[in-house]
């Protein structure tokens, strides 16, 4: 299967409604771009289990769920819904509860339906029962559609870990590194575009990221390394579209996780 990209977030403009949180700290906080602890939904103390209801309003395409920048522990459970009523009496996808879906030191959850969906409302059931913060915190979420090219990336692309690490030099030659952050960054390059994908996937995807939201960006939707592989975030240093050859159109990027 190709990669899959993500543009389309329905839940930056859903109605989101979660079943606990502190106070300030709702769901609503899932509508920023941003991951940090501070524009996080927090559950209360004590708190370790919770659900998530997202009315888009309308019947929407979704085929991507994420939730990411958390505090969630490997032995979390997931499980996502999708249907035309608030109560799922008749769920359109049921993903039942999923496990093993956070990698450690990785701090997201993802999952990918295997095909597209149409509906009105998605739920995310959460439940962490062992994590030490004893509280639930989750900064960013994606639920809404994504897009598989005809073809998929090209050998050109790659995987980095991008760190921010300012080191003091002592005058002995010692180095003191202070760690920052890190970040994970993938250079995409897409080389075997069909024309009829030039405006309604790279130019639609473009046009989304020049105004800072997050993308969502899939390497290997059905590999074993998903929680790891994965990143949301934004894309920077779009190419222009170029011909490689005469049916063919080409195009790179940076997507990079955003902390």
């Amino acid at each position: 299967m190709t990669c899959l990209l993500g543009w389309e977030n329905h839940a930056r403009t859903a109605t989101l409604t979660a079943s606990a949180a502190v106070a300030g700290l709702g769901a609503s906080q899932l509508q920023n771009d941003h991951g940090a602890t501070s524009t996080s939904w927090h559950t209360p103390a004590g708190t370790t289990s919770a659900w998530l209801l997202i009315d888009a309003g309308a019947a929407v395409a979704w085929r991507g769920f994420g939730v990411f920048n958390t505090n969630l522990t490997t032995a979390a459970t997931t499980r996502w819904r999708l249907g035309n009523d608030p109560a799922f009496a008749t769920a359109l996808l049921d993903s039942f509860t999923l496990t093993s879906t956070v990698a450690a030191g990785f701090r997201q959850s993802l999952y990918l339906p295997a095909s597209t969906v149409t509906a009105r409302y998605a739920r995310l059931d959460l439940a962490d029962p062992t994590n030490p913060e004893g509280a639930l915190r989750i900064a960013q979420l994606y639920a809404g559609h994504a897009v598989a090219p005809l073809r998929n990336f090209g050998f050109s692309s790659s995987f980095a870990r991008i760190a921010e690490a300012p080191t003091l030099v002592t005058r002995g030659g010692q180095e003191f590194p202070t760690l920052r952050y890190a970040r994970r960054a993938w250079q995409l390059t897409l080389p075997a575009l069909a024309q009829t994908e030039v405006w309604p996937l790279v130019q639609a995807l473009q046009r989304t990221a020049e105004d800072g939201r997050n993308i969502l960006f899939v390497p290997f939707p059905t590999g074993p390394d998903l929680a790891r592989e994965a990143v949301l975030g934004r894309l920077v240093a779009p190419s222009a579209i170029y011909w490689p050859g005469p049916s063919l159109r080409a195009w790179s990027a940076t997507i990079t996780e955003r902390l």
